[in-house]
């Protein structure tokens, strides 16, 4: 195998997100490679082995919508399932969609660059190995002190081609419809920037800094009057010595979540200036 190779897509993490995002990807006819840390795909389930862990969420909701056929037929034995459980299912749609063909596992991420000649990023492997992937999906990254800000919760300014699952600002609500709601925009943006590629080859997917704001003002919005934001909340990071408090959540609920998405698409990617222009037919 080469030490450099060029693909389309490189995503980081072999979770519930990464799984999905990694299906979602490859159905797009898009050569997209999954980098895992661990051995063995599951993600945080993977890790997370000490005894009576489990998930709080109901079995019926944690398990991917996408998949219509498990979704309605595979076998929970309980209202709320073990990490046991949750691993083999992940396996299981691995298995099934025959996505391992696309992992490599027991390798991590060195570095990360963007290279602005050539509209790819370049990423060092703990191999040695070099992937040039125009899209990089991943579940890490860096803020200054004011804390994490996002768009949607998927992009950040100044990331060109780069987006996140499960990123700051997304919606607060159970994991897996949170996930598969990211992993359907990066999805939606990647599409796009494939379509517009056609015919200016120096399209990329970047937010801009003044819809950061707006959704962050928007976010700020929807905890106003909440007991999150009136009072020393952990789920802002007021448990951890030192971390920086931040809003890292819209608490507009899914529906308003999913609406302000399907809003922007809708506005022809607004947010997305480069996703804007026409798509010639």
């Amino acid at each position: 195998m080469s030490d450099q190779q060029q693909l389309d897509a490189v995503v980081v993490g072999a979770g519930f997100g990464g799984i999905y995002q990694l299906y979602s990807l490859t159905k797009l006819g898009l050569s997209t490679q999954l980098i895992e840390k661990a051995d063995d795909v599951g993600g945080t389930w993977y890790w997370n082995r000490y005894p009576g862990a489990m998930s709080d969420t109901e079995s019926y909701i944690y398990r991917h919508s996408w998949d219509k056929e498990d979704l309605l037929s595979y076998p929970w034995p309980n209202r709320y399932v073990s990490q046991p459980e949750i691993l083999a299912y992940l396996r299981h749609v691995v298995t099934k969609h025959e996505l391992r063909q696309h992992m490599r596992l027991s390798t991590e991420v060195v570095s990360a660059i963007w290279d602005d000649q050539i509209l790819r990023w370049r990423i060092e492997l703990s191999t040695g190995q070099v992937m040039k992937p125009r899209y990089f999906i991943s579940l890490k990254e860096c803020w200054d002190p004011r804390g994490p800000t996002s768009l949607f919760g998927v992009a950040v300014p100044q990331f060109p081609n780069m987006m996140m699952v499960l990123g700051p600002q997304g919606p607060f609500t159970n994991n897996v419809p949170a996930l598969e709601a990211h992993v359907e925009l990066n999805t939606a943006l990647i599409k796009r920037a494939e379509a517009l590629r056609t015919q200016c080859a120096k399209t990329i997917i970047e937010a801009s800094p003044e819809a950061e704001k707006w959704w962050i003002d928007r976010c700020e919005a929807s905890a106003e009057g909440s007991l999150f934001k009136d009072t020393a909340s952990w789920i802002f990071g007021n448990n951890v010595s030192g971390k920086t408090i931040a809003l890292r959540f819209y608490f507009g609920g899914m529906r308003d979540y999913l609406s302000e998405i399907k809003d922007a698409i809708g506005d022809g990617f607004r947010g997305f200036p480069e996703l804007s222009q026409p798509v010639a037919m």
